[in-house]
Protein backbone atom coordinates (compact mmCIF):
# COMPACT_ATOMS: atom_id res chain seq x y z
CA UNK A 1 0.00 0.00 0.00
CA UNK A 2 1.16 3.69 -0.54
CA UNK A 3 0.75 4.59 2.68
CA UNK A 4 1.28 8.06 4.30
CA UNK A 5 -0.35 7.64 7.44
CA UNK A 6 -1.29 4.09 9.48
CA UNK A 7 -4.15 3.99 11.97
CA UNK A 8 -3.89 1.01 14.12
CA UNK A 9 -6.61 -0.25 16.01
CA UNK A 10 -7.91 -3.22 18.06
CA UNK A 11 -10.91 -4.28 20.03
CA UNK A 12 -13.61 -1.67 20.95
CA UNK A 13 -16.22 0.92 16.34
CA UNK A 14 -17.34 -2.50 14.98
CA UNK A 15 -14.83 -4.41 13.69
CA UNK A 16 -14.94 -7.37 10.55
CA UNK A 17 -16.52 -10.08 12.84
CA UNK A 18 -18.75 -7.67 14.77
CA UNK A 19 -15.99 -7.78 17.49
CA UNK A 20 -15.70 -4.24 19.20
CA UNK A 21 -12.32 -1.67 18.24
CA UNK A 22 -10.49 0.68 20.08
CA UNK A 23 -7.92 2.91 18.20
CA UNK A 24 -4.53 2.75 19.84
CA UNK A 25 -3.30 5.22 17.75
CA UNK A 26 -1.89 6.51 14.26
CA UNK A 27 1.66 7.17 12.75
CA UNK A 28 2.93 8.74 9.76
CA UNK A 29 5.84 5.86 9.86
CA UNK A 30 4.95 2.03 8.91
CA UNK A 31 6.37 1.37 12.53
CA UNK A 32 4.63 2.26 16.02
CA UNK A 33 5.56 1.45 19.71
CA UNK A 34 2.22 0.28 21.29
CA UNK A 35 1.72 -0.48 25.35
CA UNK A 36 1.81 -4.44 25.82
CA UNK A 37 -1.54 -3.40 27.50
CA UNK A 38 -3.23 -2.03 25.07
CA UNK A 39 -3.02 -5.37 23.00
CA UNK A 40 -5.27 -7.59 24.40
CA UNK A 41 -5.12 -10.24 27.27
CA UNK A 42 -2.22 -12.23 27.73
CA UNK A 43 -2.07 -15.36 26.17
CA UNK A 44 -5.56 -14.84 23.91
CA UNK A 45 -5.67 -14.67 20.14
CA UNK A 46 -6.43 -11.22 19.18
CA UNK A 47 -6.32 -8.86 15.90
CA UNK A 48 -4.45 -6.01 15.09
CA UNK A 49 -6.38 -3.65 12.12
CA UNK A 50 -4.15 -1.19 10.42
CA UNK A 51 -6.02 1.12 7.46
CA UNK A 52 -3.97 3.35 5.43
CA UNK A 53 -4.96 7.14 5.50
CA UNK A 54 -5.67 8.56 2.40
CA UNK A 55 -5.43 12.48 0.93
CA UNK A 56 -9.11 11.64 -0.56
CA UNK A 57 -10.55 9.29 1.51
CA UNK A 58 -13.85 10.10 2.40
CA UNK A 59 -15.03 6.65 3.91
CA UNK A 60 -15.58 6.01 7.45
CA UNK A 61 -13.19 3.57 9.03
CA UNK A 62 -15.65 1.30 10.50
CA UNK A 63 -17.26 0.94 6.63
CA UNK A 64 -14.04 0.08 5.55
CA UNK A 65 -13.04 -2.55 7.75
CA UNK A 66 -16.60 -4.24 7.39
CA UNK A 67 -17.04 -4.12 3.60
CA UNK A 68 -18.95 -7.27 2.66
CA UNK A 69 -18.59 -6.38 -1.35
CA UNK A 70 -15.91 -9.32 -2.86
CA UNK A 71 -12.36 -8.20 -3.59
CA UNK A 72 -9.14 -9.49 -4.00
CA UNK A 73 -6.99 -10.50 -0.75
CA UNK A 74 -3.54 -11.24 -0.74
CA UNK A 75 -2.20 -13.34 2.71
CA UNK A 76 0.79 -14.18 3.15
CA UNK A 77 2.56 -15.94 6.17
CA UNK A 78 5.75 -17.36 8.14
CA UNK A 79 6.27 -21.36 8.90
CA UNK A 80 8.08 -22.24 11.65
CA UNK A 81 9.72 -25.27 13.55
CA UNK A 82 8.64 -23.91 16.88
CA UNK A 83 6.08 -21.49 18.31
CA UNK A 84 7.66 -17.98 18.33
CA UNK A 85 8.52 -15.96 21.29
CA UNK A 86 8.89 -12.52 19.39
CA UNK A 87 7.22 -9.62 20.80
CA UNK A 88 6.79 -8.13 17.72
CA UNK A 89 3.67 -7.60 15.57
CA UNK A 90 5.20 -7.72 12.16
CA UNK A 91 3.12 -7.20 9.07
CA UNK A 92 5.78 -7.15 6.62
CA UNK A 93 6.77 -10.82 6.64
CA UNK A 94 8.98 -11.90 4.06
CA UNK A 95 10.55 -15.74 3.24
CA UNK A 96 13.77 -15.75 5.01
CA UNK A 97 11.68 -14.91 8.23
CA UNK A 98 10.08 -17.96 8.22
CA UNK A 99 11.38 -22.05 8.55
CA UNK A 100 10.93 -25.38 9.02
CA UNK A 101 11.98 -29.22 8.65
CA UNK A 102 11.07 -29.81 4.86
CA UNK A 103 13.44 -29.14 2.61
CA UNK A 104 12.64 -27.87 -1.29
CA UNK A 105 13.34 -30.63 -4.01
CA UNK A 106 16.47 -29.14 -5.72
CA UNK A 107 16.30 -26.50 -7.74
CA UNK A 108 12.83 -26.13 -6.86
CA UNK A 109 12.35 -22.49 -5.76
CA UNK A 110 8.34 -23.09 -4.79
CA UNK A 111 5.64 -25.27 -5.14
CA UNK A 112 2.56 -23.60 -6.94
CA UNK A 113 -1.02 -25.10 -6.12
CA UNK A 114 -4.56 -23.40 -7.30
CA UNK A 115 -8.04 -24.56 -6.22
CA UNK A 116 -11.81 -23.45 -6.24
CA UNK A 117 -11.15 -20.82 -3.12
CA UNK A 118 -8.04 -19.29 -4.97
CA UNK A 119 -4.06 -19.79 -5.37
CA UNK A 120 -1.22 -20.44 -3.14
CA UNK A 121 2.39 -20.93 -3.28
CA UNK A 122 5.33 -22.23 -0.74
CA UNK A 123 8.65 -20.65 -1.04
CA UNK A 124 11.93 -21.52 0.14
CA UNK A 125 14.35 -19.79 2.12
CA UNK A 126 17.82 -19.73 1.83
CA UNK A 127 18.88 -22.78 3.56
CA UNK A 128 16.40 -24.50 1.13
CA UNK A 129 13.68 -24.81 3.96
CA UNK A 130 10.07 -24.69 3.48
CA UNK A 131 9.51 -21.01 4.97
CA UNK A 132 6.66 -18.89 3.19
CA UNK A 133 3.22 -18.92 2.70
CA UNK A 134 1.37 -17.02 -0.16
CA UNK A 135 -2.11 -16.90 -0.97
CA UNK A 136 -4.40 -14.90 -3.31
CA UNK A 137 -8.59 -15.48 -2.85
CA UNK A 138 -11.69 -13.70 -3.41
CA UNK A 139 -13.77 -13.27 -0.39
CA UNK A 140 -15.94 -10.48 1.17
CA UNK A 141 -14.51 -10.39 4.47
CA UNK A 142 -11.02 -10.45 6.71
CA UNK A 143 -12.78 -13.65 8.00
CA UNK A 144 -13.79 -15.27 4.84
CA UNK A 145 -9.85 -15.06 3.73
CA UNK A 146 -9.07 -16.43 6.98
CA UNK A 147 -11.35 -19.31 6.92
CA UNK A 148 -10.51 -19.80 2.40
CA UNK A 149 -6.74 -19.74 3.51
CA UNK A 150 -6.79 -22.31 6.47
CA UNK A 151 -8.88 -24.93 4.24
CA UNK A 152 -6.19 -23.82 1.63
CA UNK A 153 -2.97 -24.17 3.64
CA UNK A 154 -3.28 -26.30 6.88
CA UNK A 155 -4.51 -29.31 4.89
CA UNK A 156 -1.78 -29.40 3.03
CA UNK A 157 0.80 -28.99 6.16
CA UNK A 158 -0.99 -31.69 8.11
CA UNK A 159 -0.36 -34.23 5.44
CA UNK A 160 3.84 -32.65 5.49
CA UNK A 161 4.13 -33.02 9.02
CA UNK A 162 3.23 -36.86 8.77
CA UNK A 163 4.79 -37.84 5.38
CA UNK A 164 8.04 -36.34 7.10
CA UNK A 165 7.28 -37.05 10.81
CA UNK A 166 8.18 -33.66 11.89
CA UNK A 167 6.50 -30.47 13.61
CA UNK A 168 5.31 -27.94 11.21
CA UNK A 169 4.00 -24.78 12.22
CA UNK A 170 2.43 -21.44 10.58
CA UNK A 171 4.14 -18.59 12.52
CA UNK A 172 2.85 -14.85 11.66
CA UNK A 173 -0.28 -14.43 9.29
CA UNK A 174 -0.97 -10.85 7.61
CA UNK A 175 -3.92 -10.06 5.41
CA UNK A 176 -4.04 -7.45 2.89
CA UNK A 177 -6.70 -5.87 1.83
CA UNK A 178 -5.85 -3.15 -0.94
CA UNK A 179 -9.02 -2.16 -2.07
CA UNK A 180 -9.50 -0.72 1.68
CA UNK A 181 -6.00 -0.20 2.30
CA UNK A 182 -6.49 -2.21 5.37
CA UNK A 183 -3.97 -4.76 6.73
CA UNK A 184 -5.19 -6.98 9.85
CA UNK A 185 -2.86 -9.39 11.17
CA UNK A 186 -3.21 -12.41 14.16
CA UNK A 187 -0.99 -12.42 16.91
CA UNK A 188 -1.36 -13.59 20.58
CA UNK A 189 -1.48 -10.94 23.17
CA UNK A 190 1.97 -10.47 24.66
CA UNK A 191 2.99 -11.29 28.16
CA UNK A 192 3.83 -8.44 30.40
CA UNK A 193 6.91 -8.94 32.69
CA UNK A 194 6.48 -8.97 36.44
CA UNK A 195 8.12 -8.68 39.50
CA UNK A 196 8.07 -11.68 41.83
CA UNK A 197 5.53 -11.98 44.39
CA UNK A 198 6.57 -11.12 47.87
CA UNK A 199 3.60 -12.85 49.41
CA UNK A 200 4.77 -15.24 50.93
CA UNK A 201 2.80 -18.43 50.39
CA UNK A 202 2.39 -22.80 51.20
CA UNK A 203 2.24 -24.96 48.31
CA UNK A 204 -0.90 -26.87 49.19
CA UNK A 205 -0.02 -30.76 48.08
CA UNK A 206 -3.30 -31.51 46.83
CA UNK A 207 -3.06 -28.13 44.41
CA UNK A 208 0.13 -29.81 42.42
CA UNK A 209 -2.29 -31.79 40.08
CA UNK A 210 -4.22 -28.11 39.24
CA UNK A 211 -0.70 -25.99 39.16
CA UNK A 212 0.88 -28.32 36.54
CA UNK A 213 -2.10 -27.90 34.44
CA UNK A 214 -2.41 -24.46 34.19
CA UNK A 215 1.36 -23.96 33.75
CA UNK A 216 0.91 -26.39 30.49
CA UNK A 217 -1.57 -24.41 29.46
CA UNK A 218 0.15 -21.30 29.60
CA UNK A 219 3.04 -23.10 28.19
CA UNK A 220 0.49 -24.63 24.97
CA UNK A 221 0.08 -22.50 21.46
CA UNK A 222 -2.54 -24.93 20.73
CA UNK A 223 -6.08 -23.45 21.74
CA UNK A 224 -7.63 -27.05 21.51
CA UNK A 225 -5.21 -28.37 24.13
CA UNK A 226 -5.23 -25.29 26.45
CA UNK A 227 -8.67 -25.37 26.74
CA UNK A 228 -8.49 -29.29 27.59
CA UNK A 229 -5.61 -27.64 30.63
CA UNK A 230 -8.62 -25.52 31.71
CA UNK A 231 -11.36 -27.44 31.43
CA UNK A 232 -9.51 -30.50 33.71
CA UNK A 233 -8.45 -27.91 36.19
CA UNK A 234 -12.51 -27.13 36.34
CA UNK A 235 -12.84 -30.52 36.34
CA UNK A 236 -11.19 -31.25 39.43
CA UNK A 237 -11.61 -28.22 41.65
CA UNK A 238 -15.82 -28.78 40.69
CA UNK A 239 -15.82 -32.68 41.19
CA UNK A 240 -13.40 -34.58 43.50
CA UNK A 241 -10.87 -32.05 44.99
CA UNK A 242 -14.38 -30.34 46.29
CA UNK A 243 -15.17 -33.92 47.48
CA UNK A 244 -12.12 -34.27 49.18
CA UNK A 245 -11.76 -31.41 50.77
CA UNK A 246 -15.74 -31.32 51.88
CA UNK A 247 -14.61 -34.97 53.41
CA UNK A 248 -12.16 -33.67 54.71
CA UNK A 249 -13.48 -30.72 56.61
CA UNK A 250 -15.88 -32.48 57.97
CA UNK A 251 -13.67 -34.90 59.56
CA UNK A 252 -11.97 -32.43 61.23
CA UNK A 253 -14.76 -30.78 62.53
CA UNK A 254 -14.65 -27.64 60.30
CA UNK A 255 -17.61 -25.95 59.24
CA UNK A 256 -18.14 -26.03 55.73
CA UNK A 257 -18.85 -22.90 53.73
CA UNK A 258 -18.60 -23.27 49.86
CA UNK A 259 -18.21 -20.14 47.81
CA UNK A 260 -21.07 -19.23 45.51
CA UNK A 261 -18.94 -19.30 42.22
CA UNK A 262 -19.87 -17.21 39.59
CA UNK A 263 -18.81 -16.96 35.95
CA UNK A 264 -16.43 -13.86 36.08
CA UNK A 265 -16.92 -10.62 34.12
CA UNK A 266 -13.35 -9.17 31.83
CA UNK A 267 -13.70 -5.83 29.52
CA UNK A 268 -11.99 -7.84 27.26
CA UNK A 269 -14.44 -10.49 26.60
CA UNK A 270 -16.50 -11.24 23.74
CA UNK A 271 -19.63 -9.91 23.48
CA UNK A 272 -21.54 -13.36 22.53
CA UNK A 273 -20.29 -14.67 25.82
CA UNK A 274 -21.31 -12.25 28.18
CA UNK A 275 -24.81 -14.04 28.40
CA UNK A 276 -23.06 -16.58 30.90
CA UNK A 277 -21.54 -13.56 33.03
CA UNK A 278 -22.94 -13.55 36.59
CA UNK A 279 -24.20 -16.95 36.30
CA UNK A 280 -23.39 -20.07 38.18
CA UNK A 281 -20.12 -21.68 37.42
CA UNK A 282 -21.02 -24.97 37.51
CA UNK A 283 -24.10 -24.71 35.01
CA UNK A 284 -21.81 -22.57 32.39
CA UNK A 285 -19.30 -25.98 33.17
CA UNK A 286 -22.26 -28.67 32.92
CA UNK A 287 -24.49 -27.31 30.10
CA UNK A 288 -21.85 -24.82 27.72
CA UNK A 289 -18.06 -26.35 28.43
CA UNK A 290 -19.06 -30.26 28.44
CA UNK A 291 -21.16 -30.90 26.09
CA UNK A 292 -20.22 -28.28 23.36
CA UNK A 293 -16.53 -28.45 23.80
CA UNK A 294 -14.79 -30.99 26.05
CA UNK A 295 -16.79 -33.87 24.73
CA UNK A 296 -15.76 -32.73 20.75
CA UNK A 297 -12.15 -32.41 21.81
CA UNK A 298 -12.42 -35.28 23.91
CA UNK A 299 -13.67 -37.71 22.23
CA UNK A 300 -13.10 -39.12 18.05
CA UNK A 301 -16.72 -39.49 17.42
CA UNK A 302 -19.40 -37.97 16.19
CA UNK A 303 -21.42 -35.20 18.49
CA UNK A 304 -23.84 -32.78 17.74
CA UNK A 305 -21.29 -30.23 16.39
CA UNK A 306 -19.59 -32.96 13.68
CA UNK A 307 -16.08 -34.67 14.34
CA UNK A 308 -13.68 -32.15 15.56
CA UNK A 309 -11.45 -31.07 13.01
CA UNK A 310 -8.60 -29.20 14.09
CA UNK A 311 -7.64 -27.92 11.17
CA UNK A 312 -10.84 -26.77 9.98
CA UNK A 313 -11.42 -22.75 10.58
CA UNK A 314 -14.69 -22.66 12.08
CA UNK A 315 -13.39 -24.97 14.99
CA UNK A 316 -10.24 -23.47 15.52
CA UNK A 317 -12.11 -20.07 15.73
CA UNK A 318 -14.67 -21.99 18.05
CA UNK A 319 -11.93 -23.31 20.51
CA UNK A 320 -9.82 -19.72 20.25
CA UNK A 321 -12.63 -17.67 21.41
CA UNK A 322 -13.42 -20.33 24.40
CA UNK A 323 -9.50 -19.62 25.68
CA UNK A 324 -10.00 -15.94 27.45
CA UNK A 325 -13.65 -17.23 29.60
CA UNK A 326 -12.26 -21.01 30.54
CA UNK A 327 -9.11 -19.61 31.78
CA UNK A 328 -11.21 -16.91 33.88
CA UNK A 329 -13.39 -19.63 35.08
CA UNK A 330 -10.39 -21.57 35.90
CA UNK A 331 -8.33 -18.79 37.87
CA UNK A 332 -11.56 -18.15 40.23
CA UNK A 333 -11.94 -21.97 41.34
CA UNK A 334 -8.38 -22.28 41.82
CA UNK A 335 -8.34 -18.81 44.31
CA UNK A 336 -11.54 -20.24 45.51
CA UNK A 337 -10.20 -23.65 46.81
CA UNK A 338 -6.44 -22.16 47.69
CA UNK A 339 -8.87 -20.32 50.56
CA UNK A 340 -10.96 -23.51 51.41
CA UNK A 341 -7.51 -25.35 51.83
CA UNK A 342 -6.02 -23.03 53.84
CA UNK A 343 -8.75 -23.30 56.78
CA UNK A 344 -7.57 -27.23 56.83
CA UNK A 345 -3.72 -26.19 57.35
Amino acid sequence: MNRQERRQQQKKTTGPSGQKLALIGTSPAPTMEIPTEKLGPSGIPCQLHVLALFPNEVRRDEDRLNDKSPRAFKIVATLAKSPSTNERIDGDLKRDDGASYIMAPPGVEKIQLSGSGGSLQITKNQADELSFVECECVADSIFTARCLFQRAVLPILDHLAYLNNCPILIDKISYNDPKNGCQTVDFIGPYHKVPISKTVTVLQEKMRPVYSLYREAKNSFSDFYRFLCYYKILEGLLNSLRADYVQTAKAAGIDIKIPRQLVPDHPELQDHLREHVGKPLKAFFDNVLTPEFRNAVAHFGTTDHGVLDMSDPLHLAKYAGMIHISELCARVAIADHEALLSNIQ
